[in-house]
């Protein structure tokens, strides 16, 4: 069973009533979440049904703050379940400020997150050379990621070990893996 979730509410898209330009704003370089999308990302175990929630077996999060922060704050409890970066799920296309990614250590850093998440992180394995870049791609390139999206979910697929997967992402990257035509709810 794989769940795919978007992350919560971020600074990114609530820009505009904060009185930010969305596309031009430092400050939403790497935008994390709102106060609303942190209470999204605290009530996934709820939405996903407690005891479905505890069954996790892996989680693997985009390295964008506003993915890991989801993933720490609906899966940080389950002790068991490792988590790893995947730098292939950020999110796809444009160069909005908040798709400009930063240093992993730094990220988590900015989230207090914990020694039992820390514990279980895997940011290395799977980050590419010269990361963090210059953040989103520019339309052209969107299939290349599209294929790369897909790649990471077959890769999951191939887990033998892994029955219940959490992938926290992003809108596109979702849209992506499901397909041309579907509109994922948010």
């Amino acid at each position: 069973t794989m769940y795919l979730i978007r992350h919560g509410e971020s600074l990114g898209q609530a820009a505009k009533s904060l009185g930010l330009d969305r596309k031009r704003s430092p400050a939403l370089t790497d935008a994390g979440l709102t106060v609303k999308g942190q209470r999204q990302a605290s009530q996934i175990a709820g939405i996903m049904g407690g005891p479905e929630a505890a069954m996790v077996d892996l989680v693997v999060t985009s390295p964008l703050t506003r993915a890991m922060h989801t993933a720490l704050l609906g899966f940080g409890e389950i002790e068991e379940a490792p988590v790893i970066v995947d730098y292939d799920i950020r999110e796809i296309g444009s160069r909005l400020p908040e798709n400009v990614g930063r240093d992993v250590r730094a990220v988590l850093r900015d989230l207090r997150a914990g020694e039992g998440f820390l514990g279980r992180l895997d940011y290395e394995t799977r980050k590419p050379e010269g990361w963090p870049g210059e953040g989103g791609e520019g339309e052209g390139k969107r299939e290349g990621r599209a294929e790369r999206v897909r790649g990471v979910m077959r890769d999951i697929a191939g887990m033998e070990e892994i029955s219940v997967v959490a992938v926290v992402c992003h809108h596109n990257v979702i849209q992506s893996i499901l397909g041309p035509g579907v509109k994922p709810k948010n």
